[in-house]
């Protein structure tokens, strides 16, 4: 049986409830490790949100972006799909009752 994923979130990343509501978590597809700090830095420069927002890395290729605003939060999902560095990253609403496991990652919406 798997173990259950530990979550190291950082210092500036704050996992109240309400920020949560505020939380996407996307994974990157690629076939290697990016780091944070390229990652950190190709969404700030992509992402024209009003308000700053936090990222964490949560695992191999898998981030939680925190923003103040649900806004920005919509804004960035109606204008998906996203790519980070060239690779496709596919966003979800965190759901603070779910695992990472259990968030499916498997399909991306896409303009024809």
């Amino acid at each position: 049986m798997d173990e259950p994923t530990i979550i190291c979130l950082d210092q500036s990343f704050d996992d109240s409830s309400h920020k949560s509501k505020h939380t996407l978590v996307g994974k990157i597809l690629s076939s290697y490790a990016l780091n944070k700090r390229g990652v950190s830095n190709a969404v700030s420069k992509a992402w024209r949100t009003k308000e700053e927002f936090s990222v964490a890395a949560w695992g191999e290729n898998i981030y939680a972006f925190g923003f103040k605003s649900k806004e920005d939060l919509c804004k960035l999902i109606s204008l998906g799909p996203w790519s980070i560095m060239g690779h496709l990253v596919i966003l979800r609403k965190w759901d603070a009752q779910k695992t990472i496991e259990e968030l499916d990652f498997s399909q991306s919406p896409f303009w024809v």
